[in-house]
């Protein structure tokens, strides 16, 4: 970088020999804290640490450049505090809001800028001009300061209203879909009761998809959408998508294709590269004409960056509409018809995508079809061939077999209709006593005196939370043995660490996957195979 000549008005004044060592101490000490906590392996407060000692360093390199004449010494703690804000931005913008490192940053980059005050006001000796612009200094900064406190307060009520609706609107879904389950894996329903069980289920899932996704873009927006980077193979995605695009693509005799361009690797979080690239095969197969193609295709470009393409033969886009393709809850005209969806699709993959520093985009020409495409950092092959897959042995059907569950289960929740699904469906469970408890007290004594073989617990309960029940669980030598799983509507990935991280065995979400219950009466109740019917 180019060093600028000092400007001959400007003389150093003594801050470069008095706030210098207080930066350098601070830079030490924090450092030195950092190695103890990382020898300790609390890697997450070391991180933070570490942060705060990089944001001192970085307020000694904006020194540096007052030093060589870049700006005035009296402009050091505007320049500090205007380099904190960027920091704070970022952390708030979704794409890097996982990182606790860059609030620190900022945090120790405000410190600087307070202690560059101090010395300032120091030096200036009392001069008029140089007091009145410290006040006009210090206004300013109070000024950002207010602004940065309410963008926080702003973004926590953010915070606090997707993790309410998440609980509010799943939890009432559980019951709609946990007993249409139910109702489904009953032999004994005519054709036509079948069918209209069915409906209720493929409309409840098709709410359910959307309340997803709406706070999937209330998360991002807030800046709590955590993403795993890490290598994933574009060949086996796109074959599993494939795998579960192919009934509905048969349905209306459309060819689906993966070319072998797909073999290859790419920097991303995979269940979210999954997500997108399935919604927009579905889109693919939605909007084609019946015995069309979709084809997912993969290219290396210059750059580093890899593009995924997903390619249909339907009716193409309108040019003048292209700029309301990525708009929440715009259909395109789409709305006029029969096809199903919600129009915020395509808007929530745009933010997934950015949040994973790539780029999604599409061309399209009437009458062809159109292409969308994502474009991710390439990766080099993993040094093991083996890789994360979604796959696995199918689960088998529960209700399948007659053989015996052995066991008492305790069930925290207090939702009368969240319970009865669960004790309908145990009903048709041999071997199985159910024992409730609407409260959290109430539920750390029952699994003191009735000995449960298997816990199910909810987070919101109406004395204390289920992270504080399943610590007092895990404290007690009598029932720290026993298996705890939770099921919850706070599907959130921080949730689901804290339980696992917390002992839970397991995280089941609300709406409740009976399938995924069932599985879990096998890992932890089940005499193998363990299948039973009542």
């Amino acid at each position: 970088m180019a060093v600028l000549p000092r400007r001959s008005s400007e003389r150093p004044t003594s801050i470069p020999v008095e706030f210098e060592p207080v930066i350098v101490k601070f830079i030490e000490d924090h450092e030195r804290k950092a190695r103890r906590l990382k020898s300790a392996n609390k890697k997450w407060e070391a991180l933070k640490i570490m942060g705060l000692a990089s944001g001192a360093r970085e307020a000694l390199t904006v020194l540096d450049k007052a030093k060589r004449g870049w700006f005035g010494f009296d402009r050091l703690p505007a320049e500090l505090r205007e380099l904190a804000a960027m920091y704070e931005r970022k952390s708030r913008s979704g794409l890097v809001g996982r990182d606790n490192d860059l609030e620190a940053r900022a945090e120790a980059l405000r410190w600087s800028a307070s202690v560059a005050t101090q010395y300032l006001r120091k030096v200036s000796k009392g001069s008029a001009k140089a007091m009145g612009m410290m006040t006009i200094m210090e206004r300013q900064m109070d000024r950002m300061e207010a602004a940065r406190q309410a963008a926080q307060q702003a973004n926590q009520s953010k915070s606090d209203f997707i993790s309410r609706m998440n609980h509010e609107l799943r939890t009432p879904m559980n019951a709609i879909l946990g007993f249409g389950q139910l109702l489904e894996a009953d032999d004994n329903l005519s054709d036509e009761q079948r069918e209209n069980v069915q409906h209720i289920l493929k409309a409840g899932r098709h709410l359910l998809q959307l309340i997803n996704e709406i706070l999937d873009i209330a998360r991002i927006e807030a800046g709590r959408m955590d993403v795993t980077i890490e290598v994933v193979d574009v060949g086996e995605m796109a074959r599993d998508v494939a795998a579960l695009m192919t009934p509905l693509s048969a349905d209306r005799s459309i060819v689906f294709v993966v070319d072998p361009t797909c073999d290859g690797w790419v920097l991303a979080d995979i269940q979210r590269l999954r997500q997108v690239i399935l919604n927009l095969a579905s889109n693919a197969v939605k909007y084609n004409r019946e015995g069309g193609t979709v084809t997912i295709s993969r290219v290396e470009q210059s750059g580093g960056t890899t593009r995924i393409m997903v390619t249909d033969t339907g009716n193409g886009i309108p040019r003048e509409r292209f700029g309301d393709v990525f708009a929440p809850f715009e259909r395109l005209g789409a709305e006029k018809t029969k096809i199903e969806g919600s129009g915020i699709g395509l808007s929530l993959c745009k933010k997934l995508i950015e949040a994973m520093e790539g780029e999604l985009s599409f061309d399209s020409e009437l009458g062809k079809g159109s292409t969308f495409w994502v474009d991710l950092p390439t990766a080099d092959p993993p040094i093991s061939s083996t890789l994360r897959t979604t796959g696995g042995e199918e689960s088998p059907t529960f209700f399948a077999d007659k053989e015996q569950f052995h066991g008492r289960i305790l069930y925290i929740e207090d939702n009368p209709a969240n319970i009865a699904v669960v004790r309908r469906f145990l009903d048709k469970v041999k071997g199985v006593e159910l024992v409730t408890s609407s409260h959290g007290t109430k539920g750390i004594r029952m699994a003191r005196e009735h000995s449960p073989d298997l816990i199910f617990l909810d987070l919101h309960l109406p004395d204390i939370s289920g992270y504080d029940v399943l610590e007092a669980l895990q404290r007690d030598k009598l029932t720290r043995q026993v298996p705890v799983v939770i099921i919850s509507a706070d599907a959130s990935e921080a949730s689901t660490r804290r339980c696992i991280e917390g002992g839970a065995k397991d995280f089941l979400t609300k709406p409740l996957d009976m399938q995924a219950f069932y599985d879990a009466l096998l890992r932890y109740l089940g005499v193998a195979p363990a299948r039973a019917l009542g």
